[in-house]
């Protein structure tokens, strides 16, 4: 029986499962919104680990162009939520996510 994908593979796609629900989990149970984007910082670290992987299980180039791609919106969505966090803690005194429920002062 011909295998789906190489041995080491397995062990790649379980720490990028690992990442991604580990972001879930810090996402949806934190408070503080700069924990927040982390969490969803370590889901597209997941995401890119997990393109990565099966990329390189299959021989495939597309899945390292597609984790790439993925870095970078990481990249650039890390810049933006930091760039929101300090604004709104220019005017507000915390930044937990349950305080900030209205977006005038």
């Amino acid at each position: 029986m011909e295998q789906l994908l190489h041995p080491g593979a397995y062990q790649f796609l379980a720490l990028a499962i690992i990442l991604f629900f580990s972001g879930v989990l810090t996402a949806l149970i934190r408070k503080n919104a700069l924990i927040v984007v982390i969490g969803i910082e370590l889901m597209f670290c997941g995401a890119s680990a997990a393109c990565a992987a099966i990329s390189a299980a299959t021989g495939n180039i597309i899945g390292h162009v597609l984790a790439l791609f993925v870095l970078i919106a990481a990249a650039a969505y890390g810049a933006f939520g930091l760039a929101v966090i300090v604004a709104v803690r220019r005017n507000r005194p915390t930044i937990y996510v349950e305080d900030l429920n209205e977006l005038k002062h």
